[in-house]
């Protein structure tokens, strides 16, 4: 069995993949790495590609997801499964880019809060914003990743390639997974990966915003069960 590379998002580490790495590791050599020290996607990558086994599954989280696609424009013969969850082969929209710069320049003057209660509205399906565990966990998280790593991540993500292009290119089995309620990332995005992608399978999750691995954890980790078997 191939060992199995789960990419965390912005503001996120390997905690992002708590329950999904309870229930797999028994059986799967699981690696999560730090993304947080690089300031492009094409850096994550060749970094990553340095250290991981010659064939791998990949799965990639948001950000992630990013990663994932430039793992594949870099060495496409070594990743012998692919997973995208929450994650879009398109680059930022005029205003989403400009909130990123936003950001930066906020956290560049020390005004980094990490994840607030305001923004986790954002980040999860309504019937999820009081639930205590996820916030504990995000929030988290967040404090881990820090100013410095937020502003890498977010250069990182600005400066990422648009990936539509790569998507018929894609011959292995793959796995799109998103929340129907999503805000950062639509269920159009996903439904347009199914689509373009030869060998592709799409679940969208009910009840569950941008944060799919813990707002869903069982269904999430189902799904990459039989992906996995697959």
């Amino acid at each position: 069995m191939y060992p199995v590379a789960l990419l965390p998002g912005l503001l996120c580490d390997a905690e992002l993949w708590i329950y999904q790495k309870q229930a797999l590791e028994n059986k799967y050599d699981l690696i999560i790495p730090d993304l947080t020290q690089y300031e492009s996607i094409i850096e994550m990558a060749s970094t990553l590609l340095s250290v991981l086994p010659e064939k791998f599954a990949l799965c990639g989280f948001s950000m992630g997801g990013y990663v994932a696609f430039e793992i594949l424009r870099q060495a496409p013969d070594r990743v012998q499964k692919l997973a995208f969850i929450n994650t879009t082969h398109r680059i930022d929209e005029p205003a989403i880019r400009q909130r990123r710069l936003d950001f930066i320049e906020l956290a560049s003057r020390g005004k980094f809060k990490g994840v607030t209660p305001q923004l986790m509205k954002s980040l999860v399906d309504k019937s999820n914003i009081h639930n205590q565990s996820i916030r504990d966990i995000v929030f988290g998280m967040a404090k881990r990743v820090g100013q410095e790593g937020f502003i890498r991540q977010e250069k990182a993500i600005l400066s990422r390639i648009d990936s539509t292009s790569l998507l018929h290119q894609i011959n292995v089995p793959t796995l799109i997974i998103g929340g129907q309620s999503d805000q950062l990332i639509s269920v159009e995005h996903q439904v347009d990966m199914h689509r373009l992608i030869p060998k592709a399978c799409l679940r969208l999750i009910e009840n569950a915003g941008h944060i799919t691995p813990l707002e869903a954890p069982d269904l999430v980790t189902e799904y990459l069960k039989n992906w996995l078997r697959s």
